[in-house]
């Protein structure tokens, strides 16, 4: 097996050999990543899952991280003062359990991700692509800087380097519980490896992307494309019959996934693929994993939708400050973090506000772990109006960069029956600055509107002939260059 020379060249600047003595934290190249490996059908797994489970899983701080010109600030979701740490990042950060890691300035450094601790640091470089921890070790993985192979590292919170391995592959996200390392590559195997032997005890195989496995809930889970749960049926994964769950198939803009692939280079400033996320809680139902409350909550640059994971109605929506970056799931809500530092709690039922926390400056990007967050309905929060207001309140025609969000919002109006959905139209100087056109239905019953600004043509949106009756097409102009076109409650 060729040596991945990215991967070595790290593990230089880390820990050079005469500092690591004997014991534990040796550097080596791993046949845990072997593809000689045969499947054995689930047999490791289940030799060892008992074992894996005897360990308790620990919530994990609730807390946000984001990353600022200075290096890193923090704030507790539940309650507790904000804190900072100045230091250079060369990638961005991770945070699992209750320790945030940040690699920069020719180095590691593991901080408590409730006060901004510093707890210790290592001489090193490289992206790093995501951590694990369960309160007591945390793993690590990391690339060069070509992003070639993996060095992955083990540390226990006082600072002992517990092992260090150099991979071929690109390994993602890791997770550790007790003495086991769970190692997600090659977007199909979860390698089990025990930290204090050295060795590989198991490994997962699963038909589906899987770059990451993190604990939430006091669970452990693995995936990418969807989530599966480590317990008593994970040894059929190969065979499609393990705890799993997906969400549903809806068309929404940007494509969004439910987890962007843990290997993918990450540049250090959010872009849209933060800004357009899905969020949901797995959950049991009775023998198999399901979406807490039912609901998937997609972000939209300024736009929180809960949609019913059942038949992908919208079920409600919400306007935030800033971009949406980051978030996490909890029992009863999503915790949605913003380009302005801010942290909105909403409620998965009906997107109610479930209280707020501020980083207090603007951030790059962020990180959210909801740990054992349970909050209680803000006391001012009234009760959230009906469905249709919630939609005017949502869809304001003057942010063009909001079109594809609005659109499915339309859509979803255009399928109430609330008589008040006819009266909701934009402002009357708006109206005056609108150009109509629409088009008849073709021979599929659909009714094609478009909107045009002087010779420019301008894109068109189709909707079911009979909503028709209920809308008028408009369009309106920033600039003739700058174009949104929408389709409005006829305001009659």
């Amino acid at each position: 097996m060729r040596r991945p020379q990215t991967a070595l060249l790290i593990a230089a600047l880390l820990f050079p050999a005469a500092a690591l003595g004997c014991g534990g934290g040796q550097t080596r190249i791993d046949t845990a990543f072997s593809t000689d490996w045969q499947d054995d059908h689930g047999a490791g797994v289940r030799a060892i899952q008992a074992k894996v489970a005897a360990n308790p899983i620990p919530p994990g701080a609730s807390v946000a991280i984001g990353s600022v010109d200075t290096g890193l600030v923090g704030v507790p979701l539940g309650g507790g003062p904000r804190w900072a740490f100045n230091h250079a990042l060369q990638s961005r950060p991770a945070l699992a359990g209750s320790v945030v890691v940040g690699v920069g300035g020719g180095e590691i450094f593991a901080l408590d991700a409730v006060s901004g601790r510093l707890l210790w640091t290592k001489p090193g470089t490289g992206t790093l692509r995501g951590i694990g921890d369960d309160g007591k070790t945390t793993v690590l993985s990391l690339g060069g800087t070509s992003d070639a192979g993996s060095l992955l590292l083990a540390v226990a919170h006082d600072g002992t380097v517990v092992r260090q391995l150099e991979a071929e592959p690109r390994v993602g996200i890791p997770a550790v519980v007790g003495p086991y390392a769970f190692f997600p590559w090659q977007n199909q195997y979860v390698t089990i490896y025990n930290l204090s032997s050295g060795e590989e005890e198991a490994r997962v195989l699963v038909r589906e992307q899987v770059s990451r496995v993190f604990t939430h809930g006091g669970k452990l889970y693995f995936g990418e494309l969807g989530l599966f749960r480590f317990d008593d049926r994970v040894s059929y994964a190969s065979e499609h019959q393990a705890s799993h769950v997906v969400l549903p198939a809806m068309k929404l803009p940007g494509d969004p996934t439910w987890f962007i692939p843990a290997t993918d280079p990450r540049p250090m400033d959010a872009d849209a693929r933060d800004k357009i996320g899905l969020f949901g809680e797995p959950t049991s139902s009775g023998a198999t994993l399901a979406l807490a409350s039912n609901t998937v909550v997609a972000t939209y640059y300024r736009i929180a939708v809960g949609f019913d994971a059942r038949t992908g109605n919208v079920n409600w929506t919400r306007r935030i400050n800033a971009d949406a970056v980051a978030g996490d799931p909890f029992a009863r809500g999503v915790a949605i973090c913003d380009t302005d530092g801010n942290v909105t709690m909403l409620a998965l039922g009906d997107g109610a506000n479930l209280g707020t926390a501020s980083l207090g400056k603007k951030v790059k990007n962020c990180i959210v772990q909801t740990g054992a967050l349970a909050p209680s309905v803000a006391a001012a929060e009234p009760p959230r109006p009906a469905l249709t207001a919630q939609i005017a309140e949502a869809v304001d025609l003057g942010e063009a960069d909001l079109l594809a969000i609005h659109r499915v919002l339309l859509h979803a109006l255009a399928k109430l029956e609330d008589p008040k959905a006819t009266k909701v139209h934009p402002s009357q100087g708006r109206q005056q600055a609108f150009k109509r056109r629409v088009a008849g239905p073709d021979a599929t019953g659909l009714l094609h509107v478009s909107g045009g600004c002087e010779a420019r043509e301008r894109p068109s949106i189709t909707i079911p002939r009979q909503a028709a009756s209920r809308f008028h097409a408009a369009s309106y102009v920033r600039s003739c260059g700058h174009f949104a076109g929408e389709l409005i409650p006829d305001p009659s």
